[in-house]
């Protein structure tokens, strides 16, 4: 089982935010089905955290941050 856990600063609107990056995940259900799914925040603290099975490699978190963000609060290594 992996945990994922992913925060940006200065993110605005970030209910779009989150349903971009659940959308791009999608790509990915076969190997990453999502539990404890949760993404949100306040004063511009973005926090996107699921738990997937082993199954599911950092790549795919990765890619669906790039997709949905373009790296616009940054890139992230997991």
């Amino acid at each position: 089982v992996h945990k994922w856990r992913v925060t940006a600063d200065n993110v605005y609107g970030i209910s779009g935010w989150c349903g971009g990056l659940w959308d791009n995940m999608k790509s990915f259900q076969g190997d990453c089905p999502i539990s404890d799914a949760w993404c949100g925040g306040e004063n511009g603290l973005l926090e996107w955290k699921f738990t997937t099975p082993s199954t599911c490699g950092p790549g795919a978190v990765e890619a669906a941050w790039w997709e949905a963000t373009k790296n616009e609060f940054g890139a992230i290594v997991c």
